[in-house]
């Protein structure tokens, strides 16, 4: 429970979902077959600009040439990263944010296994 200017704000919100004794890794966003990014119009000859910190050290590069060099997934995580406030939460929330070019990914996806508890709990079983 926090308080903000005396009134409470309960920011706990995967309790309510049921999902307590998760952690924000395990809702780990995550996208998927980002060299296959298609964008309309002219949006592939969009540049993106950063300056290098010397006098005249204006860079760019376009979409396309980015989408077409070793990096793809960098247009999306760009994309998201310019959806977000320029702020210590949107820092955060961008470390968590993986993107990955092809298929192949560290992520498992979730299998599971059948625990029988009754046959666990030896409260079950009776004695004559």
């Amino acid at each position: 429970m926090v308080y903000i200017r005396g009134v409470a704000q309960d920011y706990d919100n995967w309790r309510q979902m049921g999902l307590d004794g998760w952690g924000y890794s395990d809702l780990l966003p995550y996208f998927k077959y980002s060299d296959k990014v298609q964008l309309t119009g002219n949006k592939r000859q969009e540049n993106y600009y950063w300056h290098t910190g010397y006098p005249g050290g204006i860079k760019s590069r376009t979409k396309e040439q980015i989408l077409e060099g070793d990096y793809p997934e960098r247009v999306l995580t760009l994309a998201v990263k310019r959806m977000l406030p320029s702020n210590r939460l949107s820092r955060k929330i961008m470390t968590n944010l993986r993107v990955y070019a092809g298929t192949e990914h560290p992520h498992e996806a979730q299998a599971p296994e059948v625990l029988d508890v009754k046959s666990m709990n030896k409260k079950n079983t009776r004695v004559a």
